[in-house]
């Protein structure tokens, strides 16, 4: 069929424009070729080299070719009749598509990928820079093209048309860059607070997110596709719930296979790997979570029957410890694992608020960053492959807030979802205390929601209520019994975060007691304070003047961090590895902070990306009202009350930097989907209903369910500590001293029982006797950062390890060689002096069958008296 004349002038203009346009930018990269320094060795004629005559006469060529086809366009009208039909076929228009969307992706990649990523041919792809841009441009143009063609509209209109403003979203950038200006103008967020001012988020790179953006499309139509198949148009909701089932399952099991076999670096938290286990064992805080289900695995409840800081995590690794025996490097697998569940609760967020696509993209990209930050090494992150708690309380989050949309995505028709949202939040609280400042967000939520309806406000409220606290029941009633108070989160705010954090803060020369630990084994320098509140240096400050501080330094961390989290969106176009991000010069993840200073590059990328986001929660808005702002408002939430415990950035912003991830996969996906109908193909229709829509809400059933659901899990906690048995007796050192007695395996060794038993008089010695864990051999002047940790660095050889039993503590045995068996999780006897740790004379592995007793003693040696001798080397590593 002949286009209208109407369409053949609209046409014909747009690929007058097209040539007359890719016509000059080639003239332009020949005359920017003809104007590189010429090499003096490859001359061939008029100082050019023979390639470089050869891209000079192509580019002259491809110049004349097209600017004649903008002539000859101008002058017939054959290139418009053919044009037309051309785009109106099917298969030629996506033949097209597809090769000019390969031709522009091309020439994207070769124009943004920096220098080193081309090995040996750097320098060729130096001068051909100008190259990549043309057939970027080219490309682009193409796609411009194609799609004003296809539509048979003006192009000034189409372009209009893909590009048409969002209120929402543009309400949102408007806030956003005002948050910009604001802390551009006064720096607050930018100068460091003295406590727990961490690096940056974990950046995500630019070929990631075209990955996450291409699979979330691809597979989100692959779905849609697969769902009209297998399930039929006719057939009941029931179907689509297992299909849709079947899909989140997929997600989790991908994400668990990717994360639980991606290896990591070491961490602060986790150093190493040192022999003679080669694991990656944890350190600092890790090590307080982890001896905690520990101590409850050999039957001594959870940290010893002392109060538990996060119960829910030393249930979680209590399971995680059975599931993988005494293997760590299988535990941390076990652990990622099952944490990869947190992907696949954002599919279902992004499908809910937006599309599968979305919801696709969203996991990707959290795997993504999930797998930089294994590789992390200057940034202090929390990963799932560290004992830590801020992925599981992301987790957990991230549920707490598809709960809250479930409840409140329908105007708060179905009430009973705020008891599963009440429950979620009940466990966060056993993760951390910072989900504890949600509840008055939850409060006003539901308050405006139900503004006009108070009964259904009540039932709402009362069921959040409810569950909440039959979650948190059994472990207030245990708190009672250890510490007279069920207000389990009451020794940590009062002993961490108000007496090492505030109350520094009311005196102007004070200076915090708990300093943040470095990211990395290099020691960093006190960055510059807060301005502190003036006083006299011998006085208290002012009430006043007290407020006003705590207020400054509250407000630095909030806007620290929303920088933070901004940050791990792409900030630069330039597409370097994950090394050069973080590491390079001018980089904005520097292991000692950032000076707040943003290149042209990086304003343009981040407003880029600021967009998208701003973009993502617009669309969230049109499609779901309110509850598309709740990911946004639960992540403010929890920034501010991170910024309440005086903590900001890095591992801090863990818990919810998921939510700028979901908004930036929404925004995304819109924007390709606006693109998509530009070029005329209507985007797949998808089932994004909620499980319960088109059905009736029996609120009774989901509330009982989910009080049932939290209970049981509440009632775990002090259950599950309680079903182990002692492992170790009272008097099992002395139990095992006599058995090897028996055997006559000291002997053996040099050591005579009569040695013994006059050591043992002595009031300083210590015999520690249970299981053995993160056994660590430290070369001479190697070890972790803690200049306060027995794992600090030595100048002698020694073995670390961990005993907990009747009995615990740190063991260190000087050796000159690390031994070939001492594994983690085995029987051990030590024998030593006591004091910061326990300074070893010998530790004896006790095996794990009969026969097998090993017996390390103290090298070089040392009289058995306390304190012992402590070793003394030389240059050449000679220990006496």
């Amino acid at each position: 069929m002949k286009p209208s004349p109407k369409i053949q002038k609209s046409t014909r203009r747009g690929l007058m424009i097209w040539a007359v346009l890719a016509s000059a930018e080639a003239l332009g990269v020949l005359i920017y070729m003809a104007l590189l320094p010429a090499d003096p060795k490859n001359v061939v004629f008029l100082g050019y080299s023979l390639p470089r005559l050869g891209l000079m006469a192509a580019f002259f060529l491809l110049s004349l070719t097209l600017g004649g086809f903008a002539v000859f366009t101008h002058c017939s009208v054959k290139p418009a009749v053919w044009i037309n039909p051309t785009v109106s076929h099917e298969r030629k228009f996506y033949f097209l598509l597809a090769v000019t969307l390969l031709i522009t992706a091309a020439g994207w990649v070769l124009l943004f990928l920096p220098l080193y990523r081309f090995g040996g041919w750097a320098g060729y792809a130096a001068r051909l820079k100008p190259l990549f841009l043309w057939v970027l441009l080219f490309g682009a143009q193409t796609l411009v093209l194609l799609a004003a063609a296809r539509d048979a509209r003006p192009l000034c209109t189409v372009l209009k048309s893909t590009f048409r403003p969002d209120r929402a979203a543009l309400g949102v950038l408007l806030l956003a860059l005002l948050t910009w200006a604001f802390i551009a103008l006064t720096g607050i967020g930018l100068r460091p607070d003295t406590v727990h001012w961490n690096d940056n988020g974990v950046p995500l790179l630019g070929l990631q997110v075209a990955a996450a953006l291409a699979l979330g499309i691809g597979l989100g139509w692959s779905a849609g596709r697969l769902e009209t198949l297998l399930v039929k148009k006719d057939s009941s909701a029931r179907g689509r719930k297992f299909f849709e089932i079947g899909i989140i399952l997929a997600v989790w099991a991908c994400a668990a296979f990717i994360w639980s076999q991606t290896p990591m670096q070491r961490n602060f938290f986790a150093p190493g790997p040192y022999p003679p286990t080669y694991e990656f064992y944890p350190f600092s805080d890790s090590v307080t979570y982890d001896s905690s289900a520990q101590l409850a695995r050999i039957g001594l409840l959870y940290s010893g029957g002392a109060p538990v800081d996060k119960p829910l995590y030393s249930l979680f690794l209590l399971i995680v410890n059975f599931l993988s025996g005494n293997r760590y490097s299988l535990l941390l697998a076990w652990q990622a694992a099952l944490l990869a569940a947190l992907p696949a609760v954002l599919y279902q967020i992004g499908k809910t608020l937006h599309s599968r696509a979305a919801g696709f993209a969203a996991a990707a990209l959290v795997v993504f960053k999930e797998i930089n930050a294994y590789s992390i090494l200057t940034i202090q992150v929390s990963h799932s492959k560290l004992i830590l708690s801020e992925v599981p309380t992301a987790l957990m989050l991230a549920l707490f807030t598809l709960f809250m949309i479930r409840w409140l995505e329908d105007k708060g028709k179905k009430a009973g979802y705020a008891a599963f949202a009440g429950g979620t939040l009940g466990l966060s609280t056993l993760l951390r205390h910072n989900p504890w400042f949600l509840l008055p967000l939850v409060a006003l939520v539901a308050v405006w929601v139900y503004r006009r309806k108070a009964r259904k406000l009540l039932l709402a409220g009362g069921l959040f209520t409810i569950v909440f606290l039959l979650g948190i029941a059994p472990w207030a009633f245990r708190a009672v019994q250890t510490t007279g108070n069920p207000l389990y989160f009451f020794a940590a705010l009062k002993g961490v975060v108000w007496e090492q954090r505030y109350e520094p803060a009311l005196q102007a020369t004070a200076s915090p007691t708990s300093p943040a630990p470095p990211a990395s084994p290099l020691e960093s320098p006190t960055p510059p304070p807060l301005a502190a509140p003036t006083a006299d240096e011998t006085q208290p400050a002012g009430v006043g003047k007290a407020v006003s501080g705590m207020l400054q330094f509250v407000s630095a961390h909030f806007f620290h961090n929303l920088i933070a989290s901004a940050f791990i969106l792409p900030t630069q176009f330039i597409l370097d590895d994950l090394q050069h991000t973080v590491s390079s010069a001018g980089s904005l993840y520097p292991v000692f902070g950032w000076d707040g200073h943003l290149n042209f590059g990086n304003v343009v990328a981040l407003f880029a990306s600021l967009a998208t986001a701003a973009l993502g929660i617009g669309a969230a808005w049109k499609r779901r009202w309110f509850a598309g702002l709740l990911p946004l408002l639960i992540f403010l939430g929890y920034s501010l009350a991170s910024a309440l415990a005086r903590t900001s950035g890095g591992r801090y912003i863990v818990p919810v930097d998921w939510a700028l991830i979901l908004y930036y996969a929404l925004g995304g996906v819109h924007l390709l989907k606006r693109l998509r109908q530009t070029v005329g193909q209507k985007p797949p229709k998808e089932n994004n209903l909620s499980p319960a829509s088109g059905q009736g809400h029996a609120w009774q059933r989901t509330a009982a369910l989910a009080g049932g659901i939290f209970l049981l899990v509440g009632l775990a906690l002090p259950v599950s500590e309680r079903l182990i048995s002692p492992r170790y007796p009272l008097d099992i050192a002395l139990h095992w001293l006599s058995q090897l007695e028996e055997e006559g395996s000291l002997e053996s060794s040099g050591l005579s029982s009569a040695q013994i038993e006059q050591f043992l008089q002595d009031e300083n010695t210590i015999m520690l006797a249970g299981r053995a864990l993160y056994p660590r051999f430290y070369s001479i002047n190697e070890g972790e950062p803690d200049q306060y940790s027995p794992l600090r660095a030595m100048p002698f050889p020694r073995l670390t390890f961990t005993v907990i039993g009747p009995r615990s503590g740190v063991a260190l045995l000087p050796l000159d060689q690390s031994p070939a068996v001492f594994p983690h999780g085995g029987d051990v006897l030590v024998i030593g002096c006591s004091g910061e740790y326990v300074d070893a004379a010998a530790a004896i592995w006790m095996g794990d069958q009969p026969g097998e007793v090993r017996i390390y003693r103290r090298a070089p040696q040392s009289p058995l008296e306390c304190p012992l001798r402590q070793p003394v080397c030389d240059n050449n590593r000679n220990c006496q």
